[in-house]
């Protein structure tokens, strides 16, 4: 399992840059918004939106999606060639589009849903406080800081992971001879309470590891709800590292 998470690694490092770069470049355009909307003396805040989340939304999946189509493509094909089939693998399939779209999506709504929360968050703050407008733009900045240097890169690490092993997935699916699919952490000292216990866990190649509504219990006691979408692989929280491997394989000898 080592050199297995080690080669995801190195194919899906590239990904994650990309992605990272794509969601500052996401951050720029909603933080030039949401100063415009500021308005000259701040004043216009409380009048309107700061920016629309549903707008914000379709941005966030424009300027991300072309790479997560590009990793599909190929994390599916290194999957379909390690299992040395010889089958091509196809990244069009209706069921990978519609995991890649819902990922995206519900991705995407979140990001911008949060960052929503902590502008308003801030700026109320400082106009409670009587801030100036320059001060106010500060308070934006902060936020901006904030998700370039940490939440940029928490969620794609989170969303390139999930689209990887979604990936994965797939190929398993359309090569035909996989049977079963196994959960493998990073087995180092960071895995955390509730991927622990997942380790080896081992499932049909058409289930899911949990459902939508689900708790995942901890080694240590804690529960895990299982609230953005069921999870039919890795990943289980933000940041999480596993990854699946086809466990079960069976081809037909002639």
């Amino acid at each position: 399992a080592d050199i297995v998470h080690k080669e995801f690694i190195e194919r899906t490092t590239p990904f994650e840059n990309k992605f990272i770069k794509a969601v500052k470049q996401f951050d720029d355009k909603i933080k030039e918004q949401v100063i415009e909307n500021l308005g000259k003396d701040g004043k216009d805040y409380s009048k309107k939106e700061l920016f629309s989340p549903t707008q914000a939304t379709e941005l966030f999946i424009g300027i991300t999606s072309p790479i997560l189509q590009d990793l599909l493509k190929q994390e599916g094909q290194a999957q379909m060639d390690r299992l040395d089939t010889g089958t091509p693998f196809n990244p069009l399939d209706e069921k990978a589009q519609q995991r890649l779209k819902k990922l995206l999506n519900l991705t995407g709504q979140s990001y911008s849903e949060t960052t929503l929360k902590l502008l308003n968050s801030q700026l109320q703050e400082g106009i409670d406080n009587g801030e100036a407008l320059t001060a106010l733009v500060q308070r934006v900045a902060d936020v901006f800081a904030l998700t370039d240097t940490y939440r940029a890169n928490q969620v794609a690490r989170t969303t390139v992971f999930g689209m990887a092993n979604s990936a994965a997935r797939e190929a398993y699916k359309q090569s035909g001879v996989v049977k079963t699919v196994a959960w493998h952490t990073a087995e180092d000292e960071m895995v955390c309470e509730f991927c622990g216990p997942m380790d080896g866990k081992t499932i049909d190649v058409d289930s899911s590891f949990f459902d939508k509504g689900d708790s995942v219990q901890g080694a240590d006691g804690g529960t895990l709800p299982v609230s953005f979408m069921g999870i039919e692989d890795p990943p289980l929280h933000p940041n999480c590292r596993c990854f699946t491997n086809a466990e079960t394989i069976e081809v037909e000898r002639a």
